[in-house]
């Protein structure tokens, strides 16, 4: 998942991939609203990281939003 993020290069095209519809974001925002969400987000995933610190990232699995019967190991979670 994670490689399939990164910028194309010269020597690798990358197919585009789309969010599920009900994952778009929605046309009017309000950017205090907004912010102010991101910096919360930010927040949680430092707590999160840190709390990462007391297990083994090779043999956790978490499932993910999109399809609960997928899980993945929690440092590439941490990367998508």
């Amino acid at each position: 998942f994670t490689t399939l993020m990164e910028p194309d290069t010269e020597e690798k095209k990358k197919k585009k991939m789309s969010a599920p519809k009900n994952l778009y974001p929605v046309n009017t925002l309000d950017s205090d609203i907004v912010l102010s969400e991101f910096i919360n987000q930010q927040g949680k995933m430092i707590s999160l990281l840190e709390d990462a610190r007391k297990i083994n990232l090779e043999k956790a699995k978490l499932p993910i939003s999109i399809a609960k019967l997928i899980k993945l190991k929690p440092g590439d979670t941490f990367r998508f």
